[in-house]
């Protein structure tokens, strides 16, 4: 409504009303009025929504949504302040596991090639028990020969 009312449409109106609810005044009826010009801009509408949905979710109430909004900006604040130190420490450890896997590699490829080594010193070791073995039987047979 554009429309701007007088005085007198406005106890008219509130008369009216009072037929139907006694405890309407002429009060009442411009809180009305201004409710209905807030409720035309749909923001309003919004706001009072989020701060109804912000009670009934987070138990804060219309009074103390905006101490709660202050908190929370510098909560934002600070945590968009950390933002650089928290990127940079990542990159960090983004680095060191990269080292960590080019070390586990390493470490890898060297407990293959230690594998491999001691596989050949086993069979050396179990061709020169064989040798040893031989000799000692070659000896004996000398022994009793003799």
């Amino acid at each position: 409504m554009n429309q701007e009312f007088t005085a007198d449409d406005i106890r008219d109106a509130a008369r009216m009303a009072r037929v139907h609810c006694p405890g309407f005044s002429e009060d009442t009826f411009e809180s009305l009025m201004e409710l209905e010009k807030r409720i035309a801009d749909s923001g309003y509408l919004d706001a009072v929504l989020g701060l109804l949905r912000l009670e009934e979710e987070k138990g804060v109430s219309c009074t103390e949504a905006l101490d709660v909004y202050e908190e929370l900006l510098k909560q934002k604040t600070e945590l968009e302040r950390r933002v650089p130190d928290l990127q940079e420490r990542a990159e960090g450890l983004v680095a060191q596991i990269r080292q960590a896997n080019g070390e586990c590699e390493q470490l890898k490829k060297a407990i293959a090639q230690a594998r491999q080594e001691l596989a050949q010193i086993r069979e050396e070791h179990a061709a020169v028990e064989q040798r040893l073995g031989n000799l000692k039987k070659k000896l004996m047979e000398n022994l009793k020969k003799r």
